[in-house]
């Protein structure tokens, strides 16, 4: 679809993860907590579900409300009748964003994670898919952010089957008042983490969006994008330990959660450094290959420095929840707002002086920033030493 569509679909995908976080209001959080920690009792598992999902429902959907009549405004500020028609193609997308949130930090609580990796993954076969199909029947650019909501849907659909199949089912559903108050008290000290981390995510995208134009956007966002690829390997490392660290939290055996990061920092920053420099490798060979427009050779540069930081980050970053596990979301909310303000002082600071590239080193040093504050934190207030 070109560079320009590329920038546009990025921008309102960048706007999009931020809406969905508020949108959810930590209720994911409390979630993953408190299944992890209650993972063989079957009538607490169900009360903890139900409670969460129907907590999400209106204030998903006040926050899609506020998405389609607040569009044309956002859409002044970043200069983009795209994303305008972006946002409001993706505000009924928040609705069941929030539902597939809850339910797949369900199965991340119970440690299935060959169901979590298969529905995860689906997301974005589904995004794929559908984006091809969009192509052969020559659909607008400007429409094509609607797969996001699309995508969505499928996947609730299929995730409330496998919940109620294979995980919950319909007999036991009961629900239970106490779990509401829980969820929301847990989730209240926890959600802005969620909103600044994924703002941490996108701060480059949008602040860009801002200074330049959305040509410049999609040059950049083809590396920013399969960096924050290879960034999600530590993510999906995290996804495994999460139930793993919540069990340990429980019995207060701390101890074992230094043992683990030992193990793991003795193996993994290693292999993401040898993905990073082939990803490096790959990508500038495939521009050539994808791009018929020698302007993307620039994002090569923008690779490298994000692989960079990347690898740095990867010490620390499975360890990402080790706040909210060991009951301190507003720590951790703390600690995303301090990566979150070194993130935007240096995109503010770089971006007009050397554009794309300040943009790189912004969020490649707030790559790094996150895994020393993850370290230091999870010292301060568990005495864990990662």
């Amino acid at each position: 679809y070109g560079a320009k569509h590329l920038g546009v679909f990025n921008q309102v995908l960048a706007i999009y993860s931020l809406l969905s976080q508020i949108s959810i209001g930590g209720l994911h959080y409390s979630t993953l907590k408190y299944v992890s920690h209650n993972q063989k009792n079957i009538d607490s598992l169900s009360k903890i579900i139900i409670s969460a999902l129907l907590l999400s429902i209106p204030l998903s959907l006040f926050c899609g409300v506020i998405t389609y009549f607040t569009s044309s405004m956002i859409s002044g500020f970043f200069k983009s009748p795209g994303v305008g028609i972006g946002l409001i193609l993706i505000s009924p997308g928040l609705l069941f964003f929030s539902i597939n949130k809850i339910i797949l930090n369900v199965l991340n609580g119970l440690n299935l994670m060959r169901s979590f990796a298969i529905f995860q993954s689906s997301r974005y076969i589904f995004i794929c898919f559908i984006i091809i199909i969009f192509k052969l029947l020559d659909y607008p650019g400007d429409n094509l952010v609607l797969v996001l909501t699309i995508a969505e849907i499928i996947l609730s659909v299929i995730l409330f089957g496998y919940l109620f199949y294979a995980v919950l089912p319909l007999k036991k559903i009961s629900i239970s008042k106490s779990w509401f108050f829980k969820h929301i008290s847990f989730g209240v000290k926890g959600f802005m983490g969620g909103v600044l981390i994924m703002l941490n995510q996108k701060v480059d995208i949008l602040m860009l969006g801002y200074f330049l134009t959305d040509s410049i956007v999609g040059f950049y966002s083809f590396a920013s994008l399969i960096a924050e690829g290879i960034a999600q390997i530590s993510i999906v490392l995290k996804r495994n330990i999460d139930p793993i660290i919540g069990e340990h939290f429980s019995n207060n055996n701390f101890f074992k959660i230094e043992f683990l990061s030992k193990k793991i920092k003795k193996l993994f920053p290693l292999v993401m450094f040898f993905i990073g420099v082939m990803t490096i490798f790959i990508y500038s060979f495939s521009i050539k290959i994808f791009t018929n427009s020698s302007e993307f050779d620039s994002s090569v540069i923008v690779m490298i420095i994000l692989i960079f930081g990347i690898v740095l980050n990867s010490f620390y970053r499975p360890f990402l929840w080790i706040l909210i596990q060991g009951g301190r979301p507003e720590i951790h909310t703390i600690m995303n707002a301090i990566i979150i303000l070194f993130n935007i002082i240096g995109n503010i600071l770089l971006i007009p002086y050397i554009g794309i590239y300040g943009a790189a080193i912004a969020t490649s040093v707030a790559y790094a920033v996150e895994a020393i504050l993850i370290k230091y934190f999870s010292s301060k207030y568990f005495d864990i030493h990662l």
